[in-house]
């Protein structure tokens, strides 16, 4: 019986945890309830936000004590909320080598037939997303509006990436510049966003240490905290309030610990961007 309260409780969290990951698209599903709620939690509900659901669920399940219990659960859908949001943050991001690929390739057509909006309706055809995106906007704008500086003005508010901000200078500068003078800057943009890339590598390179330890021991505390719950003698000790205080305490400070180092991580990466 407790083990189906305990079950409810946790679908119930997940729930609250995919709603608030999708709030802002909620409005949309007002219309056709069913088909746009299948499209919208299709994102949502995948394995990097289900398994930390489910594993917390199942030490839940394990371990004994109503505040521990509750304290599992929480934590899964937190670090599954967490994992979601940064999941898609990163779905929108460019990577400087896409930019480069990309600066090349506008390069040699631009070569070819120095027409800018032509020459970046050739190259989005071999484009990944959103950089895709991102050049189909600009150049439907200029062809709706008949205006470049409008046209650059949609690239600028569809991204903050600040190497794509200088591409779009360079190329309001085609305005006035003869070609081979935007070759040229081309040319020069492309060598800083190469020395760039190699720079990110050597960081990647020097911190995948730091990070495969934290990994090492996030797996490792796991599966201490499993083998806990699955032997009755050891689990036991957690039984009393004092126990599960001790318990929270302690797998609050490493989860603060790993949140903190990655967030370290993550700053010393976009230094560099």
């Amino acid at each position: 019986m407790n083990r189906d309260l305990l079950l409810l409780a946790g679908l119930g969290l997940v729930g609250v945890m995919v709603i608030l990951a999708f709030l802002d698209d909620l409005g949309r599903l007002a219309r056709s309830p069913i088909r746009r709620l299948r499209a919208v939690m299709a994102p949502y509900l995948t394995r990097i936000v289900l398994v930390p659901v489910g594993v917390s669920t199942l030490l839940a399940i394990l371990y004994p004590g109503i505040l521990l219990k509750f304290y599992f659960l929480v934590a899964g859908c937190l670090v599954g909320w967490y994992l979601l949001r940064k999941s898609r943050q990163m779905e929108g991001e460019v990577s400087l080598r896409q930019i480069s690929q990309m600066i090349l390739a506008f390069r040699g057509v631009y070569q070819l037939q120095p027409s800018v909006f032509s020459s970046l309706s050739e190259v989005s055809k071999k484009l990944a997303q959103p950089l895709k995106g991102l050049s189909d906007a600009i150049v439907k704008t200029y062809y709706l509006t008949s205006s470049a500086e409008r046209a650059f003005e949609e690239f600028r508010t569809r991204t903050d990436n600040v190497y794509l901000h200088q591409f779009v200078y360079i190329l309001e500068m085609s305005e006035t510049a003869h070609p081979e003078a935007v070759v040229t800057a081309l040319d020069g943009f492309a060598d800083r966003l190469r020395r760039h890339v190699e720079l990110r590598r050597v960081v990647d390179t020097s911190l995948a240490s730091i990070t495969g330890q934290v990994s090492f021991l996030q797996i490792l505390s796991l599966i201490i905290v499993f083998a806990v719950g699955v032997i009755p003698a050891l689990s036991q000790a957690y039984s009393s309030p004092v126990g599960q205080l001790m318990f929270v305490v302690i797998a609050t400070i490493g989860l603060g610990a790993s949140y903190y180092i990655e967030r370290k991580v993550s700053s010393l990466k976009e230094r560099i961007r």
